[in-house]
């Protein structure tokens, strides 16, 4: 079997144990001598997210309005949306569901809660859409960053494999690793 051969396999397999129910659907030709290149399916509806005052704190004293839109991009028979808070944030409106029922093709709904933090750090809203077409549903998972308070910058990893040649270039050094290869490729 050849490596393309083989690679399609498992990409097949990988979807069909992942839950992509439509492996045969064809998204980009590809010219490695592969006929398809696979891709998941994920809901057809678009999500954005905001902040409406972030002049506020995002504390329990002053906390973040946060406004979520959704637009479904074909008709369908049930839109919902899960929305679950990060560890450390809380809301005193926010509900873990959103139903919003039978939406014609490109209709806009809008929801809005209050968000706060105990402490200042970095935080994610786990933000799912799931449209609902004929009794069989599609998902597609957003997550949303929130940064409240004074947090400090992220920093890089380590630079110590990091040294400079005789002619000033800098040379990042890694540890490699030995691969045996079963059918003698690469020899």
């Amino acid at each position: 079997m050849s490596k393309n051969q083989l690679l399609g396999a498992f990409v097949a397999l990988s979807m069909l144990l992942l839950g992509g129910h439509d492996v045969g659907r064809s998204v980009n030709a590809s010219t490695s001598g592969a006929p398809f290149i696979y891709g998941k399916p994920h809901a057809p509806v678009d999500i954005q997210y905001r902040v409406t005052n972030s002049s506020a704190s995002g504390f329990a004293d002053e906390p973040w309005n946060v406004e979520i839109s959704l637009k479904n991009t074909v008709d369908v028979d049930d839109l919902l949306l899960s929305v679950r808070l990060g560890s450390g944030l809380q809301s005193s409106s926010l509900q873990s569901q959103y139903n919003f029922g039978v939406m014609p093709k490109n209709q806009v709904s809008v929801i809005s809660f209050d968000v706060a933090a105990i402490s200042a750090a970095r935080y994610r809203v786990y933000l799912t859409a799931t449209v609902i077409n004929a009794g069989k549903s599609q998902v597609r998972n957003i997550i949303m960053p929130l940064i409240i308070g004074d947090v400090p910058a992220v920093s890089n990893k380590s630079l110590d494999g990091v040294s400079v040649d005789s002619t000033g270039t800098a040379i990042i050094s890694m540890p490699g690793t030995a691969v045996h290869s079963s059918n003698n490729e690469g020899q």
